[in-house]
């Protein structure tokens, strides 16, 4: 059968695998399954939006080091205050003040860049979603009315949103800090050994 032959080549719908038969993805969001990886499949659905997805990780990045500069400022700080304890006057500590600005300034801005971030992965994240659901709701208009005597409707639409909810989750969430955690290890090294 023709869908048999196509099982072989393409991907396959998440849970959809197991229905009868399975139900893969069809037209221009069809993806090569050994020339793509699962993130790239997912950019493939987000269309121009992907750009939003990256733009996303790199500002979580950004933000990520800058969450961690007030901690610098507060080192600066400790450091001018012991520096001025050690001479016994107190007043020498005149650069203190201006540490605690700058760390403020820096958790602030850090804060500002991760909102902007997570406004990015969210919006390509709802488009990815949607796209995910008109193609699998586009391909189920053209199953045999056979289909879905074997599988019920309300099990396939819970299905299609379940899975799509899921990578919605992950673009819109998990991706920005999964680049923020592995950012925050280089950074640290940075900061130690400069």
């Amino acid at each position: 059968m023709e869908w048999q032959k196509q099982l072989n080549d393409f991907i396959i719908i998440g849970e959809l695998e197991n229905a009868n038969p399975p139900i893969i993805a069809k037209g221009a969001l069809l993806m090569d399954k050994q020339k793509n990886g699962e993130l790239s499949r997912m950019f493939s659905y987000a269309g121009n939006y992907h750009v939003l997805t990256i733009l996303g990780c790199v500002l979580s990045g950004i933000s990520t080091i800058f969450s961690m500069l007030p901690f610098v400022c507060i080192w600066l700080v400790i450091r001018d205050l012991i520096q001025a304890f050690a001479a016994g006057d107190i007043s020498l500590a005149t650069e203190s003040t201006r540490y605690a600005w700058i760390a403020v300034v820096f958790a602030a801005a850090s804060i500002l860049i991760y909102f902007i971030a997570l406004n990015c992965t969210h919006l390509a994240a709802f488009r990815t979603a949607t796209n995910m659901r008109k193609t699998a709701i586009h391909h189920i208009v053209t199953l045999p009315l056979g289909y879905f005597s074997q599988n019920a409707s309300g099990q396939l639409r819970k299905i299609i949103d379940d899975n799509a909810g899921l990578t919605e989750g992950f673009l819109a969430h998990q991706l920005p800090d999964l680049t923020g955690a592995a950012v925050m290890p280089v950074a640290v090294i940075v900061l130690i050994f400069p």
